[in-house]
């Protein structure tokens, strides 16, 4: 039950969910992101950020 609150509040803000739950995935209505590929988009910006701070210094 709170999957589909979460999936229909996400809906209604027309607001992109990152989520593992495939049954949620699945929904054409919602734009979803996997779990991993945010995790990994935000580790490259941390990464990044150490680099520009050493290169900087």
């Amino acid at each position: 039950m709170p999957d589909r609150i979460i999936a229909a509040t996400a809906f209604s803000l027309g607001i992109s969910l990152v989520t593992r739950d495939l049954r949620i995935r699945a929904l054409t209505t919602i734009k979803t992101y996997l779990v991993k590929i945010v995790f990994l988009m935000i580790r490259e910006v941390e990464v990044t950020n150490e680099i520009l701070k050493r290169v900087t210094r």
